[in-house]
This record gives C-alpha cells, sequence and structure tokens, in this order.
C-alpha cells in the first residue's frame, strides 16, 4: 500500500552493520575429512568421482542465487506495485499488486511469475475494465493460485472483495465477488486444510467511521459456506490471516473500538468455523498497527507492525515486533528504528528460530527511503539490518524465507526500472546480502522456461554475447544476436540432461544464469 504517513526519531535495538560471512573454511574442513573417511573405506579408484560429486554438492551448499528486478510497463504510462511474494514448487517466485495509471489513476489487479532468478516467465493484468487490486496470492494444491484483493465500481464510491483462481499460466479459472456493506476489501488469503480457502479484510460504511473485520470462509470452487463480522461501534480492520495447528484462524490488523485509545493492534483468534475464540489488543495511547502474523513453533505468535505510541511525543513510527503465548498474552516487545521513520509490513519465521522482516526506512539508505529487511533472533535481538533500493522512494510489502536459505521480498521502487514507479523483486542470500551488486534492470535478461526441454529462449534488448557452458567449463554453445527482436530462440534438444549455466554480455550489463536441461 502506497505510504500515507510520517516522520521519525531515535535509534533503538537496530543495527546496520555488515553481516557476518558464510565460513567456508568451516566447510572445507568438514569436507576434507569427509574424503579422508573416504579413502580409507573405498577403493582408489573410485575416490575421483566421489571428489567430483561432493565438491559439486558443497558448492550449491555454499552459493545461493540473489538478484535484483523491477518489472515495469514498456510504454511509462502505469505505475506497478508489489504486494505479496510466495516461493512456487517450481523454486520460482508469484507476485500479486496492481498497475495504477499516471493520468487516469485507474488500477488493475497484476499477476506476476518468474522462474527462480527472477526472470519474467509471465505478466498478467485482470478486469481491465474495472478498477482492480490484488492484496495476497498463494499457490495452491493444484499448482494453480489463488488471490484475493479487492474490486471497485467505476460509477459509485463503493468496492467489493474480489476472488480469483488461476491456473498454473496464470490463466483465469474462476472470480467470485463478496459483498457485505459499501465499502468491503480482501486483504488476505489462504487455503486451508481441506482443500477450500478463508478470506479476512474489512467491511465498511461509506464513510469510513464503521468497520468491522471480515472473515469469509469457501469451497474450492469459490462458493461461500460462512462469513463472519468481527468488530465494535467504529473502525476495525484486518490485513492478514493464518490457519493455525488446531484448524482455527489467526487474524491480525488494528482497532479504533478497543484498546487504550486512538488505533491499536487488534488480533483474534477463532475456531474453524469463525467463532471468536479470543481477542486482545496491543499498543499505546496513539497509532499502532501490525499488517503480518504467523504462529510459532511454541504455539503462540509473532506479528509485526509499527507504532508512534512510545516514542516520546516524537510521532515518528518504529517498526513493532510483538511475541505472545498462545492465548495472545504478550511475552516481549521490541522497537527498531533510527532517526526518522521505519515501519514493518510483513514478517516470516525462518529456520534458525528467529524471524525476518520487511518493510521501510527513511534513516538508513537512500534520501527518499529504502526498503528495509531485518534478521532477527528468537528474542527479537537485531542479528543484521539490510536496505535496498537507490535515490527514489522504494519499499518492501512482503517477505518469505526460500528453500535455500535465502529471502524473497517484493515491493516497488521509483529509484530504477522504466523511469516511475514499478514492480521491485529482490532475492539475497541467507545472510542478507546480494552476491553480485549491479543496479537491477526491467528485466533486461530473461532465460526461460527453467527448466527447459527442447527450446530454450533468451530474452534481451541489445546486442548479446550468448553462451552455454556445461558443468566441465567447456563452452558448448555461442552466437552473437544483434536484437531486431527482444526473443531469441535455441534448439537445446541435442543436450544431456544436467544443469549449465547461460552467460549472457551486452553493451550495457552481464549475467550468468543457472539452468537445467531435462
Amino acid at each position: 500500500m502506497p505510504p500515507f504517513l510520517f516522520h521519525r526519531k531515535r535509534i533503538d535495538n537496530i543495527k546496520i552493520n555488515k553481516p557476518k560471512k558464510r565460513n567456508e573454511q568451516d566447510a572445507a574442513r568438514i569436507i576434507f575429512k569427509t574424503l579422508v573417511a573416504i579413502i580409507r573405506n573405498c577403493k582408489m579408484k573410485k575416490v575421483l568421482i566421489i571428489i567430483i560429486v561432493i565438491a559439486l554438492k558443497s558448492s550449491f551448499l555454499l552459493s545461493q542465487v540473489t538478484f535484483e528486478k523491477t518489472y515495469g510497463n514498456e510504454l511509462n504510462e502505469y505505475h506497478e506495485y508489489g504486494v505479496s511474494v510466495q516461493q512456487t514448487s517450481d523454486n520460482g517466485y508469484i507476485i500479486t499488486g496492481y498497475s495504477q495509471h499516471q493520468v487516469t489513476l485507474n488500477r488493475n489487479a497484476l499477476m506476476v511469475k518468474t522462474d527462480a532468478y527472477g526472470n519474467l516467465i509471465w505478466k498478467k493484468h485482470y478486469d481491465n475494465s474495472q478498477n482492480t487490486r490484488g492484496n495476497c496470492v498463494q499457490e495452491t494444491t493444484d499448482g494453480g493460485f489463488i488471490s484475493v484483493g479487492y474490486i471497485e465500481n467505476p460509477f459509485s464510491d463503493s468496492s467489493n472483495v474480489y476472488v480469483t483462481k488461476l491456473d498454473n499460466m496464470g490463466d483465469t479459472l474462476w472470480t467470485k465477488i463478496f459483498s457485505n456493506d459499501i465499502k468491503d476489501r480482501g486483504m488476505s488469503i489462504r487455503q486451508t486444510i481441506e482443500g477450500g480457502y478463508i478470506i479476512t479484510g474489512f467491511t465498511c460504511d461509506s464513510m469510513w467511521y464503521d468497520c468491522d473485520v471480515y472473515l469469509i470462509k469457501i469451497n474450492s470452487i469459490g462458493e461461500m459456506e460462512w462469513y463472519k463480522t468481527i468488530g465494535g461501534l467504529e473502525r476495525d480492520q484486518a490485513y492478514c490471516i493464518e490457519q493455525t495447528s488446531d484448524n482455527g484462524f489467526i487474524i491480525i490488523g488494528s482497532t479504533f473500538s478497543f484498546g487504550n485509545g486512538g488505533r491499536d493492534i487488534y488480533l483474534i483468534k477463532t475456531n474453524e468455523n469463525g467463532d471468536t475464540s479470543f481477542t486482545k489488543t496491543y499498543g499505546g495511547f496513539n497509532t499502532d498497527n501490525a499488517y503480518s502474523i504467523k504462529q510459532t513453533s511454541d504455539g503462540g505468535y509473532i506479528l509485526v507492525g509499527e507504532t508512534i505510541s512510545f516514542d516520546q511525543g516524537q510521532n515518528y513510527y518504529d517498526v513493532y515486533l510483538i511475541k505472545t503465548d498462545e492465548v495472545g498474552d504478550t511475552l516481549w516487545t521490541k522497537r527498531y528504528g533510527g532517526e526518522q521513520w521505519e515501519v514493518g509490513r510483513s514478517i516470516d519465521l525462518t529456520d534458525d528460530g528467529g524471524y525476518i522482516i520487511t518493510g521501510h526506512t527513511e534513516s538508513y539508505g537512500g534520501s527518499t527511503g529504502n526498503v528495509l529487511v531485518m534478521k532477527t533472533d528468537c528474542s527479537g535481538d537485531t542479528l543484521w539490518t539490510q536496505t535496498f533500493g537507490g535515490n527514489g522512494f522504494d519499499w518492501g510489502n512482503s517477505v518469505q524465507q526460500t528453500s535455500d536459505g535465502g529471502f524473497i521480498i517484493a515491493g516497488y521502487s521509483s529509484s530504477f526500472g522504466n523511469n516511475n514507479i514499478d514492480m521491485y523483486l529482490i532475492k539475497i542470500n541467507g545472510q542478507g546480502t546480494l552476491d553480485i551488486h549491479r543496479n537491477p534492470t526491467t528485466d533486461e535478461f530473461g532465460v526461460f522456461p527453467n527448466p527447459a526441454n527442447n527450446i530454450l529462449h533468451i530474452k534481451t534488448c541489445d546486442n548479446t554475447k550468448i553462451e552455454i557452458i556445461n558443468l566441465t567449463g567447456r563452452v558448448i554453445y555461442n552466437t552473437n544476436v544483434n536484437c531486431k527482436t527482444d526473443l531469441f530462440s535455441i534448439d537445446i534438444s541435442g543436450y544431456s540432461k544436467g544443469l549449465y549455466l547461460v552467460k549472457l554480455v551486452s553493451e550495457k550489463n552481464s549475467t550468468i544464469e543457472k539452468i537445467i536441461i531435462k
């Protein structure tokens, strides 16, 4: 969501430092000891093969894919925003958000699918005839995708919850629209254990004075099974939902109806039928919001947002992290901030028991604000903090740990790309860094599909040298492309199955992409 708030003060619980490098000496020592044991117990003629296999595997363990990409409108007519990202079963990524025309301000829901290296596979807009927005996406068990957002009536000031089921190529299988009041917004969706879907958001009157949390349960084909509204007499809104280990649901948002006054964080726990088990509020006498929540391994919850209630009257937002037990009672809280303002938008659990957070900062990085990424331990103490972006305005909306131990972040940026606001996708390693430091491009290079069968497509927008290299380091294909079209195809049907490197060098840029031929 484009920012509409703030500015800020103090330094508390935040560390900007260089992350520790992966200890390759330790890994090499382990590999050496393994080889010694193998040599003692195997025939020597097998040792060379085993060494090669271990070396190849260790190289993958010690390296992680990293990249920065922006995806924008080639005609520069639209701003494009990334709101939600998830790694997919093919190790690529699915991102949803919206595009907005710079003149008319009309919006369309937007979906982008990439491979594991951020190369664009497909990009689609939905319901161009009306104003639509995508807020959350998830890959479904059938290999397709489910997305929720809202659709606005162009002839009135009303909006409805907008749910779209897509196949794996982004083509629409079905669309459902749900309405309860004048303004209804779908903010988060999750597939449930029986194959249906749970949706949360909020429903409001025409003046936004009275809003309630909206909980909708639908089956696998989008038919409503039940809905609930939860809230008080003022504005209560929900932004994120997760199914819990007891098959119920946990919802996070904000409330004006309850709490300490002003706007407080609002946590709701329900059973599997949407009946309220308990509610909790967190915050002080000013403004406190939370946008993302996860259930933790101890049965409790971790949630992130921002607060200005505890900032000594400076009215500058801090990232606000709260850990609760299984009934929502606070175990600890942390605030992170600098001299200006920081906000938290998304959180995920990490393999080491800690947490990864993304949002936005004005205290660090570029002059107008950058993407903020923070890694903490299980107690919320900062392990490292990184910023990404340039001299424009850069924002992180969604983060997830990836299968290789790194992290994927989606948001938007005005620092790169097509000189307007573009969808921004960042893949970093487990230490929070990019292996290759270069300005992201608007998907200048693309190598797809990956894995590939018979034909490999190369997307480039400049004169480019193309090489395909096998694992022995031998160049098995090379050509120079004088681009009159942006897509070049290579017949790979005669190549053996396995891993290859594709090296692309243009006058402006270069990249090496890993591909699998199967």
